[in-house]
This record gives structure tokens, C-alpha cells and sequence, in this order.
């Protein structure tokens, strides 16, 4: 099912002169058609496969162990190898929206991690490379082209999101990175197969059961509170029985609330936060598309999904979710979510494909586009 109308995050080619592969000139015409020259239309892969990973810690007591960098190699080393092109790194910052989630690309380039975008919403409009130092390699900086290339709509590159890591994954994310788990893949296949123990109990060391220890505390000091005003209610029989009762009341909400605090120590999947979604932690699709209510604001380029788009899904197939294998799924993660995962990729190159050092900042702030897309995986 596709999109009868059009559109293109961020990445308007039309203004570049030249070809945004070879970087030799474009006519005008050939501009309007395509940011490549059509010898390298030719020359552009067939697919582009992407994973997007999940390192989100469960708490912002915990510390990060490894490097992005470390992350996307040992993810390519022991687990995609060559099957993947592109790898979204995205942090979410102990929390679980896209708005402020700190998002790194590597492209395997023949096992090797190569730096192509780093996006930090938190820097907004500062530039990435202050110090005058450029922040991407050559090589790089050639990679971070060709992949604009091979996402631009109007280029034959298929786009196709072979991994998405698992909603839960964070649960288990305390320093260390536990990914990739693929999104389809429960927690106990995900324990069988790393030979970790089962089941896995939510961390108590941190601030992630907070709320639920509070619980406890105050059922705690409260019974002793009634326990220490004893003598107090000892006049009457009446008083008696009425202190015995509260006594028992906050006793009995103290064996439950540590009971629930227990389970839950011992088996996370019956925290209110997790979840197991076939889409992973990239949440339900249908939040992912664009109202038509916000034509006015939005460019229309080339190539997306609407709202419309899913409105259609659900009258023709119905359900109650856009199923990540469907066509429009597929349309969805590669039309809509790589783009914002990518959202910055050709800030700093001039109108010739020059890479400018100090002219991209680390998220563009005045593309008002992205608003309505930035926070829909909030719990």
C-alpha cells in the first residue's frame, strides 16, 4: 500500500548542485529527478538493511561500559556480520521517548564501525565540532553521503529494518549492553538462548523500583507508628478494637506490597513498564505516521506515510496494530523511522556536497516536522 502523497525529512536534495554520490555537476533538470547522476543511480546498492539498537540504561545510576563504537563491533562481530549495512544506536536516556534519545549511525564498512551521524537533541544548536576539529573521518564523511543517497526517496535503494532490539532489553541494561535481542524474541527464548538465568528480576540497586520501595517504607513506618501509640488506645475496649483493626489494615497492605515488590525482584516481566511488542522498543507503528492535519507545516517532497496511510490499513486488513511485516510496516520504518533516526545527515554539507566543519549542530532545531513523531513511545 502506498502513500499517494509526498514528502522528505530533511534530506531536500534539490538544492545541491552536484551529484550527491560522485559530487560532479547535476543539470537542472536531472536535480528535479534525482540527487544522483543516473551513471551513479547505477551504482547504488540495491538494499540498504538497518538495525536500530536499544542501549538504553534502566536507570541514570548505572554507567555506561561499553562505547557506541564497542556496541556497534561486537554487535557486527558476533551477532549481524555481514547482513548488515547500517547500524542506529540509540540511547534513550533512562527513559522511553524519542524526543531526547541521543541517536549514533555506524555503517559497516567490511566489519569496521564507520561514524556517519550523531544526534543529541539535549546540544540542540550546538555545533558538533566546536573545537574546529571535524568530527567525522573521510571516509566518513563519504559514507554519510552515500547513505543519504541510498534514503532519499527518489533513489531506487530499497531500505529494509532487519532488527529492531526487543522492548524489554532495557530492563536488563544496567552498565552493560545485552543486545542485540531481536524485538520478535520473548524473555525467556532470549535467557534459553544466552544462557542467562531465568526468570530475570528488575535491578533494586537503582532507582528503577523506587516507587514500589517507597511503598514498603511507608507501609512499614506506618504499622510502626500504630505499634508505638499502643498504649494510647488501651482506655476503652472500643479503642482497642479500633487500633487492632488499623494495625491489621497496614499490616495486611505491608505482606502485599512485598509481595508485588518480590515478584517483581524476581521477574520483570511483571513490572508496569514491560512490555514484549513484535516492533520492539520502537513502539506501535501507527504512531509513526504523519496527520494530515499538518500539510500546511510539512514540505511536501517525496515519499511518506500518513495517517490516512493507516486508516486504510485497518478498514482493508483490520487488527488492532500495523503488523511490522505488512508492506505498510515495511513503508513505516523505512520511510518515517530511519529518517528521523537519520534526521541530521546532511546538515553540514554545503550546496557542492562540501562537508563544512562547524556548520551542523547536534539536532536540527528549527525542522518543526519531527514534532509529531518525537514522543510517541512515552509510557
Amino acid at each position: 500500500m502506498g502513500s499517494t502523497k509526498t514528502w522528505c525529512p530533511k534530506l531536500n536534495m534539490n538544492k545541491h548542485e552536484k551529484c550527491g554520490w560522485c559530487k560532479k555537476a547535476l543539470t537542472k533538470k536531472r536535480r528535479k529527478e534525482s540527487p544522483v547522476g543516473a551513471d551513479c543511480e547505477q551504482r547504488l546498492p540495491e538494499k540498504l538493511n538497518v538495525a536500530i539498537l536499544n542501549i538504553t540504561l534502566h536507570d541514570g545510576a548505572h554507567c555506561p561500559q561499553e562505547s557506541p563504537w564497542q556496541i556497534a563491533k561486537r554487535s557486527i562481530d558476533d551477532y549481524f556480520g555481514e547482513d548488515v549495512d547500517l547500524i542506529i544506536i540509540v540511547d534513550q536516556n533512562y527513559g522511553a521517548g524519542f524526543s531526547e534519545a541521543d541517536i549514533i549511525a555506524f555503517y559497516n564498512d567490511d566489519g569496521t564501525p564507520v561514524l556517519i551521524n550523531q544526534l543529541c537533541p539535549d546540544q540542540g544548536d550546538t555545533v558538533l565540532e566546536e573545537n574546529g576539529e571535524p568530527m567525522f573521518c573521510k571516509r566518513g564523511l563519504e559514507l554519510k553521503r552515500n547513505v543519504a543517497m541510498m534514503i532519499e526517496p527518489r533513489t531506487p535503494t530499497e531500505i529494509e529494518v532487519i532488527h529492531i532490539d526487543a522492548d524489554w532489553l532495557w530492563f536488563m541494561n544496567g552498565g552493560h549492553y545485552y543486545g542485540p535481542v531481536a524485538s520478535e524474541m520473548s524473555v525467556e527464548d532470549a535467557c534459553m538462548e544466552k544462557g542467562w538465568p531465568f526468570p530475570q528480576g528488575a535491578c533494586e540497586f537503582c532507582y528503577l523500583l523506587l516507587p514500589e520501595q517507597e511503598g514498603v517504607s511507608e507501609a512499614e513506618d506506618s504499622l510502626e507508628h500504630w505499634k508505638g501509640h499502643a498504649e494510647r488506645w488501651k482506655d476503652s475496649v472500643l479503642s482497642i478494637e479500633v487500633w487492632g483493626r488499623m494495625c491489621h489494615g497496614v499490616r495486611k497492605t505491608l505482606e502485599y506490597r512485598q509481595t508485588e515488590y518480590d515478584k517483581v525482584t524476581n521477574d520483570f516481566r511483571l513490572h508496569p513498564w514491560f512490555r514484549e511488542l513484535p516492533t520492539g522498543f520502537v513502539g506501535e507503528l501507527e504512531q509513526w505516521v504523519f496527520p494530515e492535519s499538518q500539510t500546511e507545516r510539512l514540505e511536501l517532497i517525496d515519499g511518506v506515510v500518513w495517517e490516512s496511510d493507516a486508516r486504510q490499513y485497518f478498514v482493508e486488513v483490520g487488527g488492532y496494530t500495523i503488523e511490522k511485516e505488512s508492506e505498510l510496516g515495511k513503508e513505516i520504518l523505512a520511510k518515517n523511522v530511519v529518517p528521523f533516526l537519520l534526521r541530521n545527515l546532511t546538515a553540514g554539507f554545503d550546496d557542492n556536497w562540501k562537508w563544512v566543519v562547524g556548520k551542523a549542530t547536534f539536532d536540527d532545531v528549527e525542522d518543526e516536522r519531527w514534532d509529531y513523531i518525537a514522543s510517541n513511545n512515552q509510557y
